[in-house]
C-alpha cells in the first residue's frame, strides 16, 4: 500500500504508557516522510505528556479509551469529532476493534491496522500479525508499530524510541530536589515498584527495601521510590523495611512529566515491567528490569543498557494481572542478583 501526498492525517496511539513510548519511532517516520501534512495524534488524557514536546504532530486530541470500549456513543461522538476535521488517512496502531471502529465510523477513506479481534472489515488495509509458521510471533512494540509503517513504504530513518520534557519541567524538579534536600553530587537511584497492569509485575517491597539499603551502604546512592496512582501504599511499605531514608513521594503522584526528568537525571534505574522503564531506554539511562509474568519480547529493542532479569519457569510467561500460584517467577530472584546487575553500571558510572 502506498498513500503519498494525505493532506490531514490521524494516528492512533496506544494506551499505555510503555507502548506510547515504543510507538516514538513510528511517529517519527509519519512526520518525516509526510513534512507538510497535519498530523494529530489520538490519545488517552492520563498519557499525553509522555510525547508532549515532541516535533511529530501539529494536534494531540484526548479520547476516553475505556469509555469507548463500553459506550458506543461515546464512540460515535468521538467520530463525529474526527469526520469535521476530514482525515484523508488513520494509522490504528492498538489492536483494539474500537480503536477502528472510531476510524471507521468517522469515515476516514483510508484506515490501516492489524488485522486483529475481528475488525478486518473495518479497515481498507489489513496487515497480518507477525507470525512463524501459524503461531503468533512475539516481537517488540517498536518493531511492530514500524510495520504500519512500512506497509505505507515510509523510509524508517531510526529505531530509537525518543522523549522531551520542557524547560519549566527542568525548573520545576530542581526545585523539587532543593525542597526534598536531594543531593545532586550523590548517584540518583531510581525504583519504579509498582505497575499499573496488575500486582503479578511486581518484585516485593522487602526485596526493594533490601536492595536500597545495599546501594546506599555501598555506592552512596541516593534512593528515590517513585510510584503511580494508587500505588503509594508500596512506597511507604519500602521505606518503613530501609535502614537508610530514602526519598519518596507516597502523598503525592510525580506527573509523567516531572517522571522523565527525573529519570533523565538517574544514575540508575531499577523497576518492574512496567512504562517508565522506556522512559530510561529513551533518554539512555542505565536501567535494570525485573520480569515476572509477561513475555520480554514484546519488549525487545534498545538493549545497550538494559539488563532484564527473569526466572525461566513452566508457568511464564502467563500475563495474569494477578498470581494464580507463588509468585516465583518474581520471588526467585534475589535482590543479590539485582545488586550485581546493578553494580555493573555504577562502577561504570563512578570511573
Amino acid at each position: 500500500m502506498t498513500h503519498e501526498g494525505s493532506e490531514k492525517i490521524l494516528v492512533h496511539c496506544p494506551s499505555w504508557v510503555g507502548d506510547l513510548v515504543m510507538a516514538t519511532p513510528a511517529l517519527r517516520a509519519i512526520r518525516e516522510n509526510n513534512p507538510a501534512a497535519h498530523i494529530a495524534l489520538l490519545v488517552r488524557p492520563q498519557v499525553r505528556e509522555v510525547i508532549e514536546g515532541l516535533p511529530y504532530y501539529d494536534e494531540i486530541i484526548d479520547y476516553d479509551s475505556k469509555s469507548l470500549h463500553r459506550k458506543w456513543k461515546k464512540k460515535f461522538f468521538l467520530s463525529r469529532k474526527l469526520k469535521k476535521s476530514r482525515f484523508s488517512l488513520a494509522l490504528i496502531l492498538p489492536n483494539s476493534f474500537s480503536s477502528a471502529a472510531v476510524s471507521f465510523l468517522a469515515g476516514i477513506p483510508a484506515r490501516i491496522g492489524f488485522n486483529t479481534n475481528a475488525r478486518g472489515f473495518m479497515l481498507t488495509h489489513t496487515i497480518p500479525p507477525p507470525a512463524d509458521q501459524g503461531k503468533k510471533l512475539p516481537i517488540s512494540m517498536v518493531d511492530r508499530y514500524l510495520m504500519i509503517c512500512e506497509e505505507l513504504h515510509y523510509k524508517i530513518s531510526s529505531h530509537k524510541t525518543i522523549l522531551s520534557f520542557s524547560s519549566n519541567t527542568r525548573e520545576a524538579v530542581n526545585k523539587l530536589y532543593h525542597q526534598r534536600e536531594i543531593n545532586r553530587n550523590k548517584p540518583l537511584v531510581t525504583f519504579i515498584p509498582g505497575a499499573s497492569f496488575g500486582e503479578s509485575k511486581c518484585w516485593p517491597p522487602e526485596y526493594f527495601a533490601q536492595l536500597g539499603d545495599y546501594l546506599t551502604e555501598k555506592h552512596d546512592a541516593q534512593i528515590l521510590i517513585i510510584t503511580g496512582p494508587r500505588e503509594q501504599e508500596i512506597a511507604y511499605r519500602i521505606k518503613s523495611l530501609m535502614r537508610h531514608r530514602p526519598f519518596t513521594f507516597e502523598r503525592e503522584i510525580i506527573s509523567l512529566e516531572y517522571l522523565k526528568a527525573i529519570i533523565g537525571d538517574s544514575a540508575l534505574v531499577v523497576t518492574n515491567d512496567t512504562g517508565p522503564r522506556h522512559f530510561a531506554v529513551a533518554l539512555n539511562i542505565p536501567v535494570v528490569v525485573i520480569i515476572g509474568p509477561t513475555d520480554p519480547r514484546y519488549s525487545n529493542y534498545g538493549l545497550e543498557k538494559t539488563r532484564i532479569l527473569r526466572e525461566e519457569l513452566e508457568c511464564s510467561p502467563c500475563h495474569l494481572k494477578v498470581c494464580s500460584s507463588d509468585h516465583r517467577c518474581m520471588r526467585n530472584i534475589s535482590a543479590d542478583n539485582v545488586l550485581k546487575a546493578c553494580e555493573e553500571f555504577l562502577s561504570i558510572k563512578r570511573e
